[in-house]
């Protein structure tokens, strides 16, 4: 009896037997297991690849995100460590590649069939970034949870960029990635002003530093009453002062002067008066003094009259006791802003709250009497021209002897001057040419120098009691002459037609 082994010996036996024949038939055919393949038929296509590397000056890439578009297809890879990638099985076409998060070149490919083509891919580099730290305070003490805005544009490609971020427990802020360009950063924080304050990325490589710093408002906000009347504007015209009643709209000429300013209760009129005729000085030295009249036309009287100096702009106090003006000394060639009792002159050099060699004009009085906004012009090479403020209070000197510290709430590379404080003082008008160079405006601007606000080419802006018109010289564009506008820009309205017409005042 045979068992399952014997059974299968015999058939291993007849296979090996039959793989041996047909190997020797194999080789009688002339087969030889060196050569090539048979190819695939001719109606079959041969498939393509593009071999390339993604560069960026000359380095390699990782990473990058490489999209292919081609006859019919679409694919992406992404490049090796080595910057590498690769498409294989292509049908024959054009082919076009790029990389989807990069500022690089796209490559093209006409491909045939079968064929194998390098190429590479080069990028620009990545434009430097920086970190953008500072502090907001109010009194040095550090304010959290407050928004700060970073908002302008990058030098290289003039993006525009506006990004916010909150201050941390310690009044920290950071902004980060931030390109070289130039910036404002302004705060946000209940009852409080913060300043604006410009920023200039000119190096990435390094860090950025700024602080933004707040205070409390100035004044309640709230507008004074509505006026009873329109009451009166008072102006210059060449070398009179001119008086129009808004009401009768009546026009006359009141007293030879300059720079006219109401008291605050519409009572008199102080102004700039010639005084070289009366004195030996030489003819070409200015020596203006600083007068006052009733505004019925009585009680002309000189608040100053000193030789070899010229008084000039005066503006009267808000409770209407003092008379703030800047004076130009002759020989030492220094100016000064003065405070004087506007009942009796006073001494040559007392009550002085600056001194500066560089021309200052314009001043004005803060609502509550306690500061003076003035137009500063800083020194070379730069000249420009700024809103200073200082405080009206405090000891006085001479010759920086108790002289009072200056602050600038402007401080850029245009010309900012003629400040204007609103009677509720919350803002401070003033002419600006401010983005717009050769051409100036009048704007708005809080008293810390934030809340910047352009509203009507012009100068020489001047409030309504009231606070809520502004009288003011036409711009270059408009047609000569005096115009009203309401404080929010609306309401325009041309008042005079004399191109003389400057320096208003609007009294009651």
């Amino acid at each position: 009896m045979m068992n399952a082994k014997d059974g299968r010996e015999p058939l291993l036996r007849c296979s090996v037997r039959l793989a041996f024949l047909g190997l020797v038939w194999a080789i009688a055919q002339g087969c030889d297991s060196s050569r090539t393949p048979v190819t695939p038929d001719e109606g079959e296509p041969r498939m393509a690849a593009i071999h390339g590397v993604v560069l960026t000056a000359g380095s390699p890439v990782s990473g990058a995100q490489i999209v292919l578009d081609g006859p019919g297809i679409t694919r992406s890879v992404t490049t090796g460590t080595d910057g590498t990638f690769r498409f294989a099985d292509l049908p024959p076409g054009l082919y076009v590649m790029r990389v989807s998060n990069g500022t690089c070149t796209s490559t093209t490919a006409d491909m045939e069939a079968g064929e194998t083509v390098t190429t590479s891919i080069d990028c620009a580099s990545p434009p430097l970034t920086t970190t953008l730290r500072g502090t907001v305070t109010v009194s040095e003490t550090p304010l959290g949870g407050v928004q700060v805005t970073l908002t302008g544009a990058t030098f290289n490609t003039g993006a525009e960029v506006e990004r916010a971020v909150l201050t941390d427990a310690t009044g920290r802020f950071t902004f980060a990635q931030v390109g070289e360009g130039a910036y404002t950063l302004t705060a946000q924080a209940p009852d409080l002003a913060c300043e604006t304050t410009a920023v200039h990325v000119q190096d990435a490589s390094q860090p950025a530093t700024a602080n933004i710093s707040c205070a409390e408002e100035i004044g309640d906000g709230t507008t004074p009453p509505p006026m009873d009347k329109a009451g009166k504007i008072a102006f210059e015209r060449n070398g009179r002062i001119m008086i129009l009643d808004l009401d009768t709209s009546n026009l006359f000429h009141f007293v030879d002067g300059l720079a006219p300013s109401w008291s605050p209760d519409g009572g008199q009129i102080v102004f700039q008066r010639p005084g070289c005729p009366d004195r030996s000085l030489p003819p070409y030295f200015d020596c203006d003094d600083v007068w006052k009249v009733n505004a019925d036309g009585s009680g002309l009287s000189p608040i100053t009259s000193y030789e070899w100096v010229l008084d000039y702009d005066p503006v009267w106090s808000p409770d209407g006791s003092k008379v703030a003006f800047i004076r130009f000394v002759h020989g030492i060639d220094d100016t000064y802003l003065v405070i004087a009792n506007a009942d009796s002159p006073p001494p040559l050099w007392a009550e002085q709250v600056t001194s500066s060699w560089w021309p200052i004009s314009a001043p004005t009085w803060s609502p509550d009497g306690t500061r003076i906004a003035f137009t500063c012009q800083g020194p070379p090479p730069r000249w420009e021209f700024d809103i200073c403020v200082v405080s009206s209070t405090g000891n006085i000197g001479y010759s920086g002897n108790g002289l009072r510290p200056v602050e600038k709430i402007t401080n850029d590379t245009w010309t900012n001057s003629e400040p204007a404080w609103s009677p509720d003082g919350a803002r401070i008008a003033f002419a600006t040419d401010r983005e717009t160079p050769g051409r100036t405006y009048v704007a708005l601007i809080r008293p810390n120098g934030s809340g910047f606000e352009r509203l009507v080419m012009g100068r020489s802006p001047a409030w309504s009691p009231d606070g809520r018109r502004i009288v003011f010289v036409a711009g270059a564009d408009a047609p000569a002459g005096l115009y009203i506008v309401n404080a929010d820009g609306s309401g325009l309205t041309r008042i005079t037609e004399n191109p003389a017409d400057t320096a208003p005042s609007w009294g009651r």
